[in-house]
């Protein structure tokens, strides 16, 4: 919106669970975030973050790919599979020297980017291969979205 920060590209930045599983249900009628199954980053991510790895978790169903982390505040990032601009695998020095690396889904310039940190780099190269083939399939067969039109 004309005016307003990059921050306006995030739908709901603090909201209690209930509220954003409803807006999320308008955007996406039939989405069920619990059902998304999660998979945690291995255990020697702990290393690097030993709180944080264990409360952190990706997972993706038909329509969304699903990221949560946090320890103390839970973020929960959702991006449609034919939304996802460019597709990432990243390593610094530690995470390579452990063999972890982060995969990172890129929408549209600003805050929006989900991400699914320390996982093992052979499961971030998967996630790169399995969401780039997704994100094709999903943007031919995508419909525009009309949840505002109502």
């Amino acid at each position: 919106m004309a005016g307003q920060s990059e921050k306006a590209s995030v739908l709901l930045p603090v909201t209690p669970k209930g509220e954003a599983l409803a807006l999320l249900a308008r955007l996406w009628p039939g989405l069920d975030l619990d059902a998304v199954e999660l998979t945690r980053p291995p255990r020697r991510a702990r290393w690097i973050a030993p709180f944080w790895a264990a409360r952190s978790g990706c997972g993706y169903d038909e329509r969304v790919f699903v990221s949560v982390k946090g320890l103390v505040v839970r973020r929960t990032e959702v991006i449609p599979h034919a939304k996802p601009q460019s597709l990432a695998v990243t390593q610094n020095l530690l995470t390579k020297a452990l063999g972890l690396a982060e995969f990172q889904l890129h929408s549209t310039k600003g805050p929006v980017a989900v991400t699914a940190r320390f996982r093992d780099l052979r499961e971030a190269r998967a996630l790169l291969e399995a969401q780039a083939h997704r994100s094709r399939t999903s943007r031919r067969e995508d419909v525009p979205a009309r949840w505002a039109t109502d």
